[in-house]
């Protein structure tokens, strides 16, 4: 299966986004999500797919309650963009 760069984008820059405004430093949602600082570098800058256990696990470091809120934009958009990228991986990101 093919990556989605957009959306590995669009997570990370939120998670960077609440990460500042929670005035925490990388290293410690690192240490409080249970994974290396290389590697939630790594998913901030989109480089890196999110699995769903490594977003559980930020959203905790976080500090959030609800499962998926780190994703804030519309739902309707990303179903449409997650659903073209399984029929259509070529054309996902344009």
């Amino acid at each position: 299966m093919q990556k989605s760069p957009e959306l590995n984008r669009r997570l990370g820059r939120m998670i960077r986004l609440i990460r500042q405004e929670k005035g925490m430093t990388l290293e410690k949602l690192a240490e409080k999500s249970l994974i290396t600082p290389k590697h939630l570098s790594s998913i901030e800058r989109g480089k890196t797919s999110l699995s769903v256990v490594n977003l559980l696990l930020i959203e905790k470091g976080l500090g959030m309650k609800k499962p998926g809120a780190i994703y804030t934009g519309d739902l309707l958009e990303l179903y449409e963009h997650l659903n073209k990228y399984v029929y259509d991986p070529d054309q996902a990101d344009k």
